[in-house]
């Protein structure tokens, strides 16, 4: 299955990885997270905030989220 922003998911993998070690962020991807470890891990990674922002809503599209969100 392709990705539809493989950068984006690159820039939070390498977050995750970086901001609670390799196991923790595999079990993560692999085992579920919630969303604010997500967006903590983004904000201590060392990009700017105006980029983890981006890259977190557009990573969004490529993992599978539960319960679904509904309209805004």
């Amino acid at each position: 299955m392709a990705l539809k922003n493989p950068d984006a998911i690159a820039a939070v993998v390498t977050a995750l990885r970086l901001t609670y070690g390799d196991e923790t962020a595999r079990a993560m991807l692999v085992g579920g997270m919630n969303l604010a470890a997500l967006i903590e891990a983004m904000f201590s990674a060392s990009v700017e905030r105006r980029d983890a922002v981006r890259y977190v809503a557009s990573a969004l599209d490529d993992f599978a989220i539960s319960p679904e969100p509904g309209p805004v």
